[in-house]
């Protein structure tokens, strides 16, 4: 527990840095993930290993799943407790709200508005038009059943767990009230930018040459984990609000591309 408070206290003295190193990580994991699924794909040419590759998708799919949500329930669970992880996050805030500059907070308070309500229904609205318009009829459902349910099961988890959100009038001038309404478990910004850019990434996936997949999955990965960050560094979610917006962001995303998937091969 000492190590973790200590973990807390050095990642919030040095907010920038350790976002820099947590983006360069996660965009170099993706890469990597990326590149090893294609070389598999692209060596696997028996009779069968369509199938066999679908199956294996769907049994890493679930596994993945099934862990994601066993975190999420640990963290629910604990964020109503007030056990450990309620200690990581205050020491956290505490950091962040002693060591942030105002240029920081202007910064990320800019990049928190990609996760807004409004431009995620602008977003939606335009995306969903543009797939209309050009006939994508089965992708234009995917992505108006994933932007309205995530919103709607985000809703239904706030008003299970009702977690207050930190008390941060005093930390910075850019905290205002449009950033920071209602329950804070899990972040709705975080999981909205999740699926509304991991399903934008996926529609582009689908429509686009292949050279431009992996930019548009890693862009996708950037924008969202800063959402996910400046959440934090605003001071208007806890961290463990966020790491769970992710969780079911994911969850609610791979539901969602999987019965894609499904329907397409069927």
């Amino acid at each position: 527990m000492t190590f973790d408070l200590r973990l807390a206290g050095l990642i919030g003295s040095h907010a920038v840095p350790s976002f820099l190193c947590g983006i360069a990580l996660l965009l170099t994991t993706v890469s990597a993930v990326w590149l090893l699924r294609k070389r598999c794909r692209a060596t696997s040419r028996a009779p069968h290993a369509p199938q066999r590759a679908l199956v294996a998708n769907w049994v890493v799919a679930l596994a993945v799943a099934g862990g994601a949500a066993l975190i999420f329930l640990e963290m629910a669970e604990a964020s109503r407790a007030h056990e450990a992880m309620a200690g990581f996050d205050a020491v956290l805030a505490q950091a962040l709200g002693e060591s942030v500059s105002p240029l920081t907070a202007r910064l990320f308070g800019a990049a928190t508005h990609l996760g807004d309500p409004a431009t995620l229904t602008a977003l939606g609205l335009v995306v969903a038009v543009t797939l209309v318009a050009f006939r994508q009829r089965g992708l234009a459902a995917f992505w108006i059943v994933a932007l309205v349910g995530n919103g709607s099961i985000n809703t239904v988890l706030k008003n299970v767990y009702e977690r207050a959100r930190p008390n941060a009038e005093v930390l910075h001038q850019l905290t205002v009230p449009s950033l920071a309404k209602g329950w804070s478990f899990p972040s709705g910004h975080t999981s909205g930018a999740v699926v509304a850019f991991g399903a934008l990434a996926y529609i582009l996936v689908c429509t686009t040459p292949s050279r431009w997949h992996l930019p548009v999955v890693l862009f996708a990965v950037a924008v969202a984990f800063t959402v996910a960050v400046s959440r934090v560094v605003l001071q208007v979610h806890w961290a463990s609000d966020v790491v769970a917006g992710s969780i079911s962001g994911m969850l609610w995303l791979a539901v969602c591309v999987l019965t894609v998937e499904w329907l397409g091969r069927r």
